[in-house]
């Protein structure tokens, strides 16, 4: 019972508690940007099939994901600039709890975790893409899960790891095209970590792959 209490992550809690603390008491500090509007505009439709017409129809030239997802929480949360704003926190949080668990599988120093997002908490770039109601939330939430997923594989290269890993791809694409290059730069690092060898350049080809095949029906 002990062991158990000293590893659970309290400074992991108190950051994330700290971060939406911090972005929720200063987004009176920004104001709806066309963008913004246009996320509006484009879930206007009362269901997911019209809002995934929306973007098929070219009308955003975005992939679907942020706006399938924000279509549900303007259902469930309203349409307020407040809640929309809520959507990109709650989204940020869930990211930054996965970096935090990164840090902490990967560095020696425990204290490099919270470390970790305390820099972020900091940076004027994670506060205003954290708090934006367009995708970026959303990216930065599927590229540290694919990042995570990539992690977890590295150390443990077995099957499902690197399904999991190939099924992050697709959550990265389907969310932003850009991300694209953060696949070829995971991809890079992967191999590089693995010395190039070829079994390993197999199984990455063929998470690369799974994550494309997904992707497919979008393109």
């Amino acid at each position: 019972m002990r062991a158990s209490v000293r590893q659970f992550p309290w400074p992991g809690v108190l950051m994330l508690l700290l971060s939406a603390a911090f972005l929720t008491l200063n987004m009176g500090w920004l104001n709806m940007h066309a963008d913004e509007e246009l996320s509006y505009e484009s879930t206007e439709a009362g269901d997911l099939i019209g809002v995934l017409q929306y973007q098929i129809d070219l009308k955003d030239n975005e992939p679907p994901a942020f706006f399938l997802a924000f279509r549900g929480w303007r259902t469930a949360a309203g349409d307020t600039e407040f809640a929309g704003r809520a959507f990109g926190i709650l989204t940020s949080l869930m990211a930054l709890a996965m970096v935090f668990r990164m840090a902490r599988d990967g560095f020696a120093d425990k204290r490099a975790a919270p470390l970790t997002l305390l820099v972020l908490i900091g940076n004027g770039l994670f506060f205003n893409y954290a708090l934006d109601i367009r995708p970026y939330p959303l990216v930065m939430l599927t590229a540290a899960f694919s990042m995570w997923m990539l992690q977890r594989w590295l150390k443990r290269p077995v099957r499902g790891r690197l399904l999991w890993y190939g099924l992050s791809i697709a959550l990265m694409l389907y969310t932003h095209y850009l991300l694209l290059f953060a696949v070829a730069a995971q991809l890079v690092f992967a191999a590089a970590a693995l010395k190039l060898r070829r079994n390993a350049i197999l199984q990455l080809a063929l998470a690369l792959g799974i994550g494309l095949a997904l992707f497919l029906p979008w393109m």
